[in-house]
């Protein structure tokens, strides 16, 4: 086993760990605190151990919080992994789904509808971009570096 796969499973470890020993609501803060704990009984050294805690619990907070999303699970199929999926609540809050109350519930889809909007401005602003590019790309031979640099040569001073 690598080196970084071995504290991978150790973060693992420890948020499956967090998990279990709460009512199923915790802070990512908690998570870190273990994995720190952990790692330093391991004899990491502490110059480097702030940004190595940071990514595991990153990595690990975001496998296991975007499984509810990515994997589109159903709370309704019976299916104990929807049930197990982390929501995350907002400035650094978790919960797992079997133990979210209804408030947690609104939040979540406050939040949801809070990324609907982000990524809805940002497919917007793409679009508006590509409108301005598209006239200057008459084929396939034309890149958007080529069209990009056509559009500044017509419009200076500017902004793409």
């Amino acid at each position: 086993m690598s080196r970084d796969s071995r504290y991978r499973k150790i973060a693992a470890e420890c948020y499956e760990r967090i998990i279990n020993e709460t009512d199923g609501r915790w802070d990512i803060e908690d998570v870190r605190d273990a994995i720190l704990t952990e790692l330093l009984a391991q004899g990491i050294s502490d110059d480097i151990i702030d940004e190595f805690v940071d990514s595991l619990v990153k990595d690990e907070d975001k496998r296991r919080s975007s499984s509810a999303d990515s994997n589109q699970l159903d709370l309704f199929s019976g299916e104990s992994e929807a049930l197990d999926a982390v929501w995350p609540l907002g400035g650094g809050s978790r919960v797992a789904a079997r133990h979210a109350t209804r408030s947690d519930v609104y939040i979540r889809l406050e939040l949801k509808k809070q990324n609907l909007k982000d990524v809805q401005a940002a497919y917007k602003r793409e679009k508006d971009q590509m409108a301005r590019l598209l006239p200057y790309m008459t084929d396939d031979t034309i890149t958007v570096e080529e069209a990009l640099e056509a559009w500044k040569h017509d419009n200076p001073g500017g902004a793409a």
